[in-house]
């Protein structure tokens, strides 16, 4: 049977306390066996309803254990919980002015510039840390949705030799999309796997966001394929919104792209 454990530790780069969930797959205690680890952000939506910013999860346990049940592989996966206060920052690399004309409540003003620095934790620490505790064979995959994607899709890039597959899920390529794109072509390595996904009404009632997001992600898939990348995926999902109900019911075809070789 599959489990979630969690420690509370420090992101030492940043001086913040993070909880940090491991699932652990249901034949782990049956066998010798080492497993590839898939690390993702905003870790507090994935598992359990009572700790989601929004009163809905992923559901990615049982979507990993119908997976093992249907093809018997499995994968440790690590969720990484956000800091509510500081998502924005630690999410981009880049400081940003455009989360009002998205997000307009939050009157956030300038965000962002602290993403090199929680990722610097995640390889240098974090990474190490979980190698110690588990079985893991050393191969990492990235994933996040909305600033989650955004933050994967820098990391991949500027850590090609520690994540060889990145999932982008409804990123918020416009928090920063100049200088993504600029990052991608500098940075460029056609053996960093892409997966790409994107809901055709990402801002619901707001048409001007849904059309943003979805651009955004097609033109992100176009750079790419241009570019040469090896493995690249892109879905677009008719009428799907920015939710976690929306990312629990495309998770398990992220999972096939992922695991079956």
């Amino acid at each position: 049977m599959s489990r979630i454990d969690t420690f509370t530790t420090i992101i030492t780069t940043l001086n913040r306390k993070r909880k940090v969930r491991v699932y652990i797959p249901t034949d782990y205690n049956e066998s010798n066996k080492y497993y590839d680890v898939l690390y993702m952000h905003d870790g507090h939506n994935l598992f359990n309803k009572t700790s989601s910013g929004f009163g809905e999860i992923w559901d990615a346990h049982v979507a990993l254990d119908d997976f093992y049940a249907k093809h018997k592989t499995s994968i440790i996966l690590v969720g990484i919980d956000c800091d509510n206060k500081h998502r924005f920052d630690e999410y981009s690399p880049w400081k940003s002015n455009n989360v009002d004309q998205f997000i307009s409540y939050l009157n956030l003003g300038e965000s962002g510039g602290e993403g090199q620095l929680y990722l610097d934790w995640l390889v240098n620490e974090l990474i190490v840390k979980i190698n110690m505790k588990y079985r893991t064979t050393k191969v990492n995959y990235l994933a996040g949705s909305s600033m989650g994607g955004f933050i994967s899709l820098y990391a991949g890039y500027k850590y090609p030799n520690i994540f060889k597959k990145i999932g982008a899920i409804s990123s918020a390529i416009w928090f920063e999309k100049k200088a993504l794109i600029k990052h991608i072509k500098d940075n460029f390595n056609p053996n960093v796997d892409i997966y790409l996904d994107v809901g055709t009404k990402e801002g619901i009632n707001n048409q001007y966001v849904s059309d943003t997001y979805l651009q955004d992600t097609i033109d992100i898939a176009n750079l790419l394929e241009r570019l040469g990348c090896n493995n690249l995926k892109l879905i677009i999902v008719e009428d799907a919104v920015h939710s976690e109900q929306a990312w629990k019911k495309r998770f398990p075809k992220f999972v096939e792209w992922l695991l079956l070789k």
